[in-house]
């Protein structure tokens, strides 16, 4: 469904990225984990045409879409949920998600947002509160609720339990599981936190330094310390600081 290759990318002429290959099938849950710097996020922006590439391609459903600007990407159900959530906190719950599904026209809109409440049901509370009001674990929330208003085929999501307390990504990772079940679709997902990958994914990616260093089901990485230790510390087991 997504295929990305030899992706390279830069900040202020340094390259960042060498030559990513990865890909997703239709209705996988795949994980892509790694310490911070390690180009994770970098990859997801130019996967979702927020960042352009120095060389390589992105091809979704079999089609390149490098030249596409994000908005195109997202007709095609290519979305993304942004790290730090990204809201527009002045406005009220419902004029977020108002705004993801503006292009989908007024019936499917209606459709979407009560699936979308269904899902995460303390919004439905909070409709006409202003989305700065809610607590981390509610902002994070709806932020995927408004990337669901897209109608989605395909969602992104980039450290989706970033400050939030173990019961509210509990809770957020179990809706992420139902919808990959019941709705046919496909995620992948960027995490520090690798114990929450573990227990979803069919495969994962881990990088270091802007490289795959693994790539399998994660039952293989978890017997893999050493690849692990060094992608996350730095060093090898044994290794001073």
């Amino acid at each position: 469904m997504l295929k990305v290759k030899g992706l390279v990318c830069s900040y202020d002429g340094i390259e960042v990225l060498h030559g990513i290959d990865l890909e997703v099938h239709r209705g996988e849950i795949v994980g892509v984990l790694g310490s911070n710097g390690a180009g994770k996020s970098t990859m997801l922006r130019a996967v979702a045409g927020l960042h352009k590439p120095d060389k390589g391609d992105v091809i979704f459903n079999n089609e390149s879409v490098l030249n596409l600007p994000t908005h195109k990407r997202v007709e095609r159900g290519l979305v993304l949920v942004p790290e730090n959530r990204q809201l527009f906190l002045p406005m009220t719950v419902r004029e977020n998600l108002e705004l993801g599904g503006y292009r989908t026209g007024h019936h499917l809109a209606v459709s979407l947002m009560e699936q979308t409440l269904d899902l995460f049901p303390p919004l439905r509370d909070r409709l006409n509160q202003p989305a700065g009001t809610l607590s981390g674990g509610e902002q994070q929330m709806l932020s995927i609720a408004r990337a669901l208003m897209t109608n989605p085929s395909f969602l992104m999501l980039d450290e989706p339990s970033l400050g939030l307390a173990p019961l509210v990504v509990d809770e957020i990772y179990q809706t992420l599981v139902e919808l990959s079940k019941n709705n046919d679709l496909t995620l992948f997902i960027v995490e520090q936190d690798s114990s929450r990958i573990f227990n979803i994914a069919q495969r994962v990616y881990l990088f270091e330094t802007g490289q795959v260093v693994f790539h399998g089901a994660p039952e293989q990485l978890i017997q893999k310390e050493e690849i692990l230790r060094k992608a996350y510390l730095g060093k090898k087991k044994g290794e001073q600081p």
